[in-house]
């Protein structure tokens, strides 16, 4: 005779209200922690950018390091933000087309309509952005110009801001940053790609650098 007992219905009911309870707990909690984390990457990335208000100015500078660049630049000019667009120098050689990145810059600003004779290229080979800051103060200075515009990608418009205001500290020049317009990079979604994540904690490697005192990047 077999004295195995057959589990009780409402005990096998119990079972299965338990495990829905748990697995929606662990559900929610995981709902609860990527929202979280989505807040705190937001909040990441908007930590980054900044936007001053714009007005006309002497100068419009575009910032080295890509055709956004110098095509929000463009458009600045176009909309009379400034009387000259300055562009830095950074010494970079290009061998496979034989020519100076700086040469490359000035075409693609010509192309996009700005007159050559509106054109200003900084003197002196920059290899950071404390080092453009430098060159646009000094030039600006030789020039008798008292504002400017500065463009750059919205990830670095924050560290860019802490830059300018330091080098113009006591020079009586006077900067607005401005980021690129309909950029790729926004602070709702930059964790989503690779090229994003690898511009925000670049970008606060160089801050935090920065804040620190090393301030070659």
């Amino acid at each position: 005779m077999d004295n195995q007992q057959t589990p009780e219905p409402q005990g096998c009911l119990d079972s299965l209200i338990n495990f829905i309870g748990k697995s929606l707990a662990i559900g929610l909690g995981l709902i609860i922690l990527a929202l979280a984390m989505e807040t705190v990457f937001w909040a990441m990335g908007g930590l980054l950018i900044v936007a001053d208000p714009l007005e006309p100015s002497d100068a419009i500078v575009a910032l080295s390091g890509g055709e956004d660049r110098i095509n929000e630049a463009a458009r600045l000019y176009e909309e009379k933000y400034g009387r000259v667009v300055i562009l830095t120098e950074t010494g970079e050689f290009l061998p496979e087309w034989n020519v100076n990145y700086s040469t490359l810059l000035i075409a693609e600003a010509v192309r996009l309509g700005i007159p050559s004779g509106a054109i200003v290229l900084t003197e002196g080979a920059a290899t950071s952005t404390l080092d453009e800051a430098r060159h646009v103060r000094d030039l600006m200075t030789s020039r008798n110009m008292q504002s400017c515009i500065v463009v750059t990608d919205p990830f670095h418009t924050y560290r860019t801001r802490l830059i300018f205001r330091e080098v113009f500290k006591d020079s009586g020049l006077s900067v607005a940053i401005h980021p690129v317009q309909g950029h790729w990079y926004q602070s709702r979604s930059w964790w989503l790609t690779g090229q994003g994540r690898k511009a925000t904690f670049q970008e606060y490697l160089k801050l935090f650098a920065y804040l620190l005192g090393f301030k070659g990047g």
